[in-house]
């Protein structure tokens, strides 16, 4: 270790620049690594930290002074202290690539859910087998038949009553789900209200226009949510590649505990109310014009039975008749 000493005075002494100290000491460092209790570390990675701790041989030199001891042992100190960073950066950037590939994934299956189920959010007139337009004005036809042949027998047929509450409820939930509504959903709409299919888009407009405040709102705490989560994630792989009683898998644990809690409440918000994109019963029934209180009484029996407003879906035509008369 003559040799590093030498060079170090050299430095101090301006007999050769830092550039040239650096150099040489890379070179023993290089080929003395066990001496630097780096001989356990694999040819790649030994060589990895090399061309990372290069740059700092030469402010390592020009912060060296001869009355803090020899050279070697301040040498040996900033090296294990080089080493210990870098090996976190290292599990950090691995951490950060896999934090990476799993919300990729979160976001492919995600997407994919979104695509196979684009309308499974939408229901309010539909059942398990979605009739197309053609099968709704079937249906309807077949309802209004259904209601002359309860007439002829002395049967209560639809009340006009029944069939406003009906028209109502699905404009009231179609606006209600204004922000994922459809094509297709507004020309079913249109045929089972009687409403044309402009009007319609006008009203859907209107309740999209309400929910400005709340698409913000939703955007930001999911901005939060996927934040917390990467973060959540990445220390969750970092946490079990350092030493866990080191000082700094404490500082990690603390990190990880509070991006979770982060990450835990921006979901359970995303879930509520706060930042559910549905224009409030208010602003639907002065789109429709009708009372709030009318809205909310609709609303409420609808939540009781959905049966109320669903088409009734009859597969084969023999089952569409009402009923068959008791022979005697």
């Amino acid at each position: 270790m003559d040799q590093l000493e030498l060079t170090a005075l050299a430095v101090k002494k301006n007999v050769i620049t830092s550039d040239e100290g650096a150099k040489i000491i890379w070179e023993t460092v290089f080929t003395q690594r066990t001496k630097f209790a780096l001989g356990a570390m694999d040819y790649d990675s030994f060589m990895d930290f090399l061309e990372y701790i290069q740059p700092k041989f030469k402010k390592i030199l020009e912060s060296y002074q001869p009355a803090d001891g020899t050279f070697f042992s301040f040498l040996f100190s900033h090296i294990r202290k080089i080493l210990f960073n870098w090996k976190k950066i290292i599990v950090r950037k691995a951490a950060t690539a896999e934090s990476y590939l799993s919300i990729q994934e979160i976001e492919y299956d995600t997407e994919f859910d979104k695509y196979r189920n684009c309308e499974s959010s939408v229901k309010a007139f539909t059942e398990d087998t979605k009739p197309s337009l053609d099968e709704i004005k079937n249906i309807k036809e077949l309802e209004e038949h259904k209601n002359r042949l309860r007439r002829r027998r002395g049967n209560p047929a639809l009340t006009r009553t029944d069939e406003t509450f009906r028209k109502e409820a699905i404009l009231i939930l179609t606006l209600k789900a204004c922000f994922d509504v459809t094509e297709d959903i507004i020309e079913k709409v249109s045929i089972l209200t009687d409403i044309t299919k402009s009007e319609l888009h006008e009203m859907v407009a209107k309740a999209k226009s309400t929910l400005s405040t709340k698409i913000q709102r939703r955007n930001m705490c999911t901005r939060t949510r996927d934040n917390a989560f990467f973060y959540h994630r990445k220390y969750s792989i970092e946490i079990p590649r350092v030493d866990r009683r080191s000082s700094w898998a404490e500082h990690l644990a603390s990190r990880y505990e509070r991006h979770t809690k982060i990450w835990e409440k921006a979901n359970r918000r995303l879930n509520t109310k706060y930042c559910r994109l549905v224009p409030s019963t208010k602003k639907v029934a002065e789109i429709l014009g009708l009372s709030v209180r009318h809205c909310e009484y609709i609303l409420k029996k609808l939540s009781d039975d959905m049966d109320k407003v669903k088409l009734k879906w009859y597969p084969q035509h023999h089952e569409n008749l009402p009923c068959k008369l008791k022979r005697s």
